[in-house]
């Protein structure tokens, strides 16, 4: 089984991409899990530019309210991957991560297909009635908000090719 890399340092943010970074969050109440409102990995988790790096949105979290979380993994308890409550996070390594995962179910392969795929923007159910349906690709892109290209790759079983 390969191990994963260290987690690298946080550089020093400014304060104008620190008040870049809190605007993209949805801060709700004290406990409640605050969302990730902008770009997102394949994986799920919020991703924020600091310099030439795209570095974890969680990761500046900790690092913004706790100080540098040098050699560690910044989990989450809540396991909302978009969270970026610091009251959810602690620090751990790869192992006591995967331990955390396995003691809640939420062990997955390292592939994350369809609706499980953070970034994805269709639901099975339509992914589903796209292929059956016989209308135009601009159409069916106008439709559910993306692009021709898309609809094509769903239609040839190139994208979303598990179902």
């Amino acid at each position: 089984m390969a191990t994963r890399p260290k987690p690298k340092a946080v550089p020093a943010l400014t304060p104008e991409q620190i008040g870049r970074f809190w605007a993209k969050v949805d801060q709700q109440g004290d406990d409640d899990c605050w969302e990730w409102t902008a770009s997102l990995l394949t994986t799920g988790y919020g991703q924020f530019k600091v310099g030439s790096r795209m570095m974890g949105a969680h990761r500046i979290v900790y690092f913004l309210n706790y100080g540098q979380p040098t050699g560690f993994f910044v989990c989450h308890h809540c396991d909302n991957r978009k969270c970026c409550n610091p009251k959810h996070l602690f620090l751990g390594t790869n192992a006591d991560n995967m331990a955390d995962a396995a003691r809640k179910g939420r062990v997955k392969g390292p592939h994350f297909n369809g609706e499980e795929n953070g970034r994805a923007k269709l639901t099975t159910q339509q992914v589903l009635a796209i292929r059956k349906s016989p209308d135009r690709q601009v159409s069916l892109a106008e439709k559910y908000g993306v692009t021709p290209v898309m609809i094509s790759r769903i239609k040839l079983r190139k994208a979303w090719r598990h179902l």
